[in-house]
């Protein structure tokens, strides 16, 4: 799961709640990733207006499912991601989000779906997405 659909997880959006209750329904296994995680602590340490609420929420969200970790290997995939992409000083996507990056990775070398609203996963990873 990306970092988007956990927000919206959380903050209550429709469109993903429904989508989260489908993908429960279905028994789909759902993961996190460290560099989701990571994201999801950052928002609530810079725009949380209720940290203590919000960190207690997002605990007792990330408790129910489990969360895949970096490997060595990721690093590869990220190093031909970035070749692929060109991620150099003038280049348009130069701008890419380092932990996007490591999200596609480990989405690439474990085989599971990206769930996010964010469409760059597919057009610039070329990872499996799912979307809502």
């Amino acid at each position: 799961m990306d970092t988007s659909f956990i927000i919206d997880i959380l903050e209550g959006d429709n469109e993903a709640n429904e989508k989260y209750e489908g993908l429960l329904r279905s028994n789909t296994e759902l993961f996190s990733t460290v560099f989701t995680n990571i994201e999801l602590y950052q928002g609530i340490g810079n725009k949380s207006g209720k940290p203590k609420d919000d960190y207690e929420k997002l605990q007792k969200f990330l408790s129910m499912i489990n969360t895949i970790g970096y490997e060595p290997e990721d690093s590869d995939i990220c190093a031909a991601y970035c070749y692929k992409l060109m991620c150099r000083k003038n280049s348009p996507v130069r701008k890419l989000r380092g932990y996007d990056i490591a999200i596609a990775a480990i989405a690439h070398r474990t085989g599971q779906a990206v769930i996010t609203r964010d469409n760059h996963f597919k057009s610039r990873y070329n990872v499996p997405v799912i979307s809502y």
